[in-house]
């Protein structure tokens, strides 16, 4: 599990992310830096990486893209803290809830489906056509039949 974090130093507010302990990684930002800090928001993110499409490291980097104009130097930026803790939860709620398609082999939606080939389309298999992409395909026009 990781943690984004927004720490405050005077009216500059550093967003990122760490793997251990909030307040371990205040205590090593603050060696060398005259302000006093205070942690002022952390979300902890538990990703899945078999289902989740981003890492926690991706939506970092979004947070900080999407507050470019709020950019001090580095991940500092001069936001209001309530508009950091806003811009966080909304792009961590946003990516997690983008998820990966199944990894191969896994069953979508708890359902069996078996699909037969022609020779002609095994042979397509095997020419060069992305198995997965037809695969898919096959299954999901399978579904489609099948419900109609």
């Amino acid at each position: 599990m990781e943690t984004i974090y927004a720490i405050r130093s005077g009216p500059y507010i550093k967003i990122g992310i760490t793997g251990g302990d909030v307040n371990s990684r205040m205590s090593s930002l603050q060696t060398g830096n005259p302000h006093k800090l205070k942690v002022s928001f952390a979300r902890a993110v538990d990703i899945d990486r078999s289902w989740n499409k981003y890492s926690v490291r991706e939506m970092e980097m979004e947070i900080h893209r999407r507050l470019d104009e709020w950019r001090a130097e580095g991940e500092w930026f001069m936001i209001p803290p309530a508009a950091a803790e806003e811009e966080i939860n909304e792009v961590v709620d946003e990516m997690i809830a983008e998820k990966r398609q199944p990894p191969y082999g896994q069953v979508q939606n708890s359902r069996i489906v078996s699909i037969s080939i022609s020779n002609k389309a095994f042979d397509h298999l095997t020419s060069g056509i992305s198995t997965q992409i037809f695969l898919n395909a096959a299954i999901n026009e399978k579904l489609e039949r099948d419900e109609a």
